[in-house]
């Protein structure tokens, strides 16, 4: 439990420096609406559980095939996660972003999608 705790409190950290640090320059939203939703403890209490049923799916999950992070892209992929999920970026968007970084984990990508918009 500790292990979860840690890990999703790191994650949000990451969204929230993230997302206050810049976005990736192919996501078209406004910095200062992202920054502000993302320090809104509501809307980060709400996307943590999303966050979390969506790790704990993964993990239960033995088709998913995990996207190869290294320490500078789990900034990257957590704010991905995070724009989705809060409607600033489609499906598609988070698909290509993610197959333009990752082209072997289209799967992937499209995976995750599905989870954090259901």
């Amino acid at each position: 439990m500790k292990t979860n705790l840690l890990s999703t409190v790191t994650a949000i950290l990451f969204i929230t420096l993230s997302i206050t640090n810049g976005i990736s320059q192919n996501v078209k939203i406004t910095k200062s609406k992202a920054t502000v939703e993302a320090k809104n403890p509501e809307v980060m209490k709400a996307f943590e559980a999303k966050y979390t049923a969506v790790l704990e799916g993964i993990k239960n999950d033995s088709s998913y095939k995990k996207v190869p992070l290294v320490n500078r892209d789990v900034e990257w992929f957590n704010t991905q996660n995070f724009l989705l999920w809060n409607k600033k970026i489609s499906k598609d968007q988070f698909i290509k972003e993610g197959v333009s970084r990752f082209p072997e984990n289209r799967e992937s990508f499209e995976y995750l999608s599905d989870k954090f918009l259901n």
